[in-house]
């Protein structure tokens, strides 16, 4: 997962001297990295939700960016053994 994340980051262009694990995501990439629907992952991140996974976001203007670190945190806090 880690590394179609990365994958993702990088194909946006020039990350400068960010590192790959602070890059950012559109919504539509991070979806696509996670297998969700872009809805599902509207759902995920609507601040009135009780429950489930919460993935935090960066708003940038009106976008919603994902920290790559972030969603990689989210993942292993809702790992099952």
């Amino acid at each position: 997962m880690r590394k179609v994340l990365v994958q993702m980051a990088v194909s946006q262009g020039d990350l400068g001297a960010l590192p790959l694990e602070r890059a950012l995501l559109t919504p539509r990439q991070t979806a696509a990295a996670i297998k969700i629907s872009r809805r599902t992952l509207v759902y995920w991140t609507d601040k009135r939700r009780r429950g489930g996974p919460k993935i935090p976001y960066v708003m940038l203007g009106k976008s919603k960016r994902f920290v790559v670190a972030d969603v990689l945190r989210v993942i292993e806090e809702r790992k099952i053994a």
